[in-house]
């Protein structure tokens, strides 16, 4: 039972994965001068697996609070490219973790052993998102 439980798991991680990767590629492909840091491609990485759909009630959004302690929409990035620019503003909220979230509107400390934010180079956030 556990061993076909782990296959499973093992399994979609690594479609997470790829899905994921394609989408960095085709970023990649669109911003050349970009680099996407390993750093930024494993948050990816927990933040595809940790959010694979968007919330159910998207008329009260959830709140997680930011590096600096305010409180904030949480927003759903259903590709990279809607993701980057959110976690590059607050990598505490959209690096990957969802034990900062809550829907109630009275959240947890948000959190992550990321220091910075960015993470990429060349570009910056160009407006083209």
């Amino acid at each position: 039972m556990v061993i076909a439980f782990f296959l499973w798991w093992s399994k979609d991680q690594k479609k997470i994965r790829e899905q994921a990767d394609q989408e960095i590629e085709r970023y990649q492909r669109e911003h050349p001068d970009e680099e996407i840091s390993d750093e930024v491609r494993k948050r990816y990485y927990t933040y595809r697996s940790n959010h694979r759909k968007p919330p159910k009630d998207s008329k009260k959004p959830p709140k997680a609070k930011d590096q600096d302690g305010v409180e904030r929409d949480v927003q759903h990035a259903s590709t990279f490219q809607s993701w980057l620019p959110l976690y590059v503003m607050y990598p505490a909220i959209y690096g990957g973790t969802n034990h900062s979230i809550s829907s109630s509107g009275s959240s947890g400390s948000a959190g992550t052993s990321f220091g910075g934010g960015g993470g990429f180079s060349g570009g910056g956030a160009s407006g083209s998102f």
